[in-house]
């Protein structure tokens, strides 16, 4: 804040909050999802769509057999066709 001589305020009126879509898919017991080539193609594919406006994130859960699929983007729509169209590409239980 003291190097652009601004206040807070002023600072987070530059920041865009984009939609968000979060989903949980449970799946299958020895599933490599960072090995599936149909699944690493489809996230690049997303994040070419969104051409720099919106973000794509795949994590494992810790504690269970999920895959979490998040995707950001400044149009709700897009976000949840994206996030569906990695989702379905998931082996699920």
């Amino acid at each position: 804040m003291s190097q652009n001589q601004q206040c807070l305020a002023q600072l987070l009126d530059s920041v865009k909050i984009f939609p968000q879509v979060l989903l949980n898919i449970k799946f299958k017991p020895g599933y490599d999802w960072k090995a599936d080539n149909a699944l690493k193609s489809q996230i690049s594919q997303v994040e070419t769509e969104l051409k720099g406006a919106g973000r794509v994130l795949i994590r494992a859960s810790g504690t269970e057999p999920v895959l979490r699929v998040m995707v950001e983007s400044n149009d709700a729509t897009i976000a949840r066709n994206a996030a569906q169209s990695i989702a379905q590409l998931v082996p699920s239980v």
